[in-house]
């Protein structure tokens, strides 16, 4: 049998968005999203051993002129590698071996910096931008 859950960025996040990641925001296409720092952690809501996670996101790669680049891993040592080439929503998934921690790491080789870019003084660096994360897995 096949199961899932699903984290909804500004409904039912709280408990899953460890550390890493800003307020809540919403984009123009009307979703609510949060933006991630270079490294932030997830955390799933079961112990499982091997699961599909799939990210609702979008990136600003416009700002960066290249693709933004990532790796979604755990301590289980299973990853897999993400890149984004446009502003739009998008989905990237992978299988992951989840460790007892349960935590998936979400690092972003390319983040960038709306200080740098706008001399705003906003000196975050900023990575993916997350709206949900459904989580599959065989019981």
């Amino acid at each position: 049998m096949i199961d899932s859950h699903v984290i909804t960025v500004g409904n039912n996040d709280r408990l899953a968005l460890e550390e890493g990641w800003y307020g809540l925001e919403k984009s123009p296409e009307g979703l609510v999203y949060r933006a991630s720092s270079r490294e932030a952690l997830l955390r799933i809501p079961f112990a499982l051993q091997r699961v599909q996670v799939s990210l609702l996101l979008a990136a600003r790669p416009e700002h960066t002129h290249e693709p933004l680049k990532g790796l979604v891993s755990t301590s289980a040592g299973t990853d897999f590698l993400f890149e984004l080439t446009t502003n739009h929503w998008t989905v990237r998934q992978g299988f992951l071996e989840t460790g007892e921690d349960r935590l998936i790491r979400i690092l972003v080789y390319n983040p960038w910096s709306p200080g740098q870019l706008y001399a705003n003084g906003d000196e975050r660096l900023l990575g993916i931008l997350l709206s949900a994360v459904h989580v599959h897995w065989e019981e």
